[in-house]
């Protein structure tokens, strides 16, 4: 098609047909716009030099002759191939490389060479600035929040009051438009999900993170948005960012911080153990026992969270470390085929030390903050628990001593295939239990705008207001490494006096950045599984039951629960929450 243009006037015709395609092209054609753009280039060259003489037809002798017969093997000019069936072109045969150019037509081409560079630049500026204005026509713009745009959106906070009025009031002093924040249980979501559902951003329970992806309510947070600044996403600890906040192999929401149970104890009374008493739970258990007999003041010994809704939990975070095997992935269901593994040695032997406990009976009725009451009010000489915004004044004596460690763990490991113990070369490892008591918000599958509302996630637990945000919650902890002032915002008003909050913060830095982690179950209907759980830990705890009998009957119970969800859903949710 060039090729017809030989003189300045068909050149100059050419272009200015090209050019005044360029801005429709843009907009409809991306490949006729490249081509047009050649086409210009290459008229625009022909226009500055001077046409080349005609070119005869070459003999046939010059190459192969058409029949395939060889006449001569010397050729005067290379043949040219296809690139993709890497056959001779037939037209290298009559049409040879063009000679060299004449010393007036170089000169000429040397001067129009700027006049060149200067077309093609107005030609990629022109293009551009058509393709902004019809992308700018094309696409609706995003409102997106703080930009001033008045914008309305919708929150959805899942089993949390507090943290949904604390978003309500933040919103109001700081951010631009209206945010309508929603309150609502889970057992509502079952009832009427799919009306509550339509909201862009939806913070929700870590537990609930299988019923949120089984209802399909909730969408992979954006990649891009990740690596926003004001995220900190690498300042989150490494177990909210792959334990709580993947989801087959995905980010699919952003942590907002978990809490943890940590060990307390009164170190003024605990001078004689030492700090070796915490490494396993075995040490710790005979410590505890040994104590108990040396003094009967205290009615328990230990206080652990056992209630409803706690003892299965407490459960998994006994049973952690020895389920925890270098050779296995999953600790709580076969992954090929959602068999438990509940009633294996690791837990029971982990339910036999709980039951062993002075007082265990006594912490039936506990939570992780009333436990800890029962340390403050000098019934008990230990607690596993925390700490939050309500908790009350501790009845202490002054020569109290309060110290905070992290959870024990174990020197030996179940193998399963095995079936034997296999103990640890390098001691005693502590694994930290995740995925049950914090909070994640993710983007709803009927978000207006899925970038605007990411935005708005940002916001809620990027760097800068997460603390002020996040911390009215009494299941989060600190999502990232903060000095011992922004803790004690998690903290009751008066902790900040306390001489053991440093190494509170320490212990919960440990715990949350330990590599080594047992997350809750992973899949829908987690609250069953656990409750079920929960009544074998009772049955034991109350002499009812021996323990591998009561983890048998917990076991067929989770078989049931998945029959009831299917099987092969559970299998494939759980899989993808390992990562697998």
């Amino acid at each position: 098609m060039p090729g017809r243009f030989n003189g300045p006037t068909q050149a100059r015709i050419a272009r200015d047909r090209a050019c005044s395609d360029l801005p429709a092209l843009a907009c409809s054609d991306l490949p006729a716009m490249a081509r047009a753009l050649a086409f210009l280039d290459r008229a625009t060259t022909m226009r500055s030099v001077r046409p080349l003489p005609a070119i005869p037809v070459l003999p046939a002798t010059v190459g192969p002759a058409m029949d395939g017969s060889s006449r001569s093997k010397k050729k005067k000019f290379p043949v040219m191939r296809t690139r993709v069936s890497g056959r001779r072109n037939p037209w290298a045969k009559v049409v040879p490389r063009p000679p060299e150019w004449t010393a007036e037509q170089r000169s000429r081409r040397r001067a129009a060479r700027p006049w060149i560079v200067v077309a093609r630049w107005l030609c990629v500026v022109g293009t551009a600035a058509a393709v902004a204005g019809c992308r700018k026509d094309a696409e609706p713009r995003t409102v997106e929040p703080g930009s001033g745009a008045a914008p309305s959106w919708r929150v959805l906070v899942i089993d949390d009051e507090r943290l949904a009025d604390r978003i309500r009031e933040q919103w109001s002093t700081r951010g631009d438009g209206t945010l309508d924040v929603v309150k609502a249980s889970r057992e509502e979501m079952r009832e009427r999900g799919r009306s509550l559902s339509s909201a862009d951003v939806i913070v929700f329970p870590s537990l609930a993170i299988g019923d949120m992806v089984r209802s399909e309510f909730i969408v992979p947070f954006p990649d891009k948005t990740i690596r926003d600044e004001n995220l900190g996403w690498t300042d989150l600890f490494d177990t909210l960012r792959h334990g709580e906040a993947e989801w087959d192999r995905r980010v699919l929401a952003i942590p907002f911080g978990s809490a943890t149970p940590l060990l307390w104890y009164r170190r003024d009374l605990w001078k004689e153990e030492g700090t070796a008493a915490f490494e396993t739970w075995d040490a710790f258990g005979a410590a505890m026992a040994r104590w108990k007999e040396r003094e009967r003041a205290f009615p328990i010994a230990c206080a652990e969270p056992l209630g409803r809704g706690w003892g299965g939990l407490m459960l998994l975070a006994r049973a952690a470390a020895y389920a925890h095997h270098r050779s296995y992935l999953s600790a709580l269901f076969h992954p090929d085929d959602m068999r438990p593994l509940i009633d294996g040695p690791p837990f029971v032997r982990a339910l036999d030390e709980l039951a062993a406990m002075p007082g265990a009976a006594a912490s039936l009725e506990c939570d992780p903050r009333t436990a800890l009451d029962a340390l403050a009010s000098n019934r008990s000489l230990a607690a596993i628990g925390w700490w939050d915004a309500r908790s009350e004044r501790p009845s202490l004596p002054a020569t109290a001593d309060i110290a905070v460690v992290r959870l024990p763990g174990a020197r030996l490991s179940f193998d399963r295939q095995r079936q034997a113990w296999d103990e640890r070369p390098d001691g005693a490892e502590r694994v930290s239990l995740i995925g049950f008591s914090g909070r994640l918000g993710a983007i709803g599958r009927k978000a207006r705008s899925e970038r605007a509302s990411a935005n708005l996630l940002v916001w809620l637990a990027g760097v800068e207001w997460s603390h002020e945000i996040v911390s009215a919650s009494a299941a989060t902890m600190p999502a990232r490494g903060a000095p011992t002032a922004s803790v004690a915002r998690w903290l009751p008003p008066w902790a900040a006096e306390q001489a053991w909050v440093p190494d509170f913060t320490a212990a919960l830095a440990e715990t949350m950045r330990n590599p080594a982690f047992l997350a809750a179950p992973r899949v829908a209907g987690a609250d069953a599984y656990l409750a079920a759980l929960d009544e074998a830990v009772a049955r034991v705890v109350r002499h009812e039951m021996a323990s591998a009998e009561s983890l048998g009957e917990a076991a067929r119970q989770w078989q049931a629960i998945t029959d009831r969800l299917g099987r092969e859903p559970q299998r494939a949710a759980y899989r993808a929450g390992l990562g697998l």
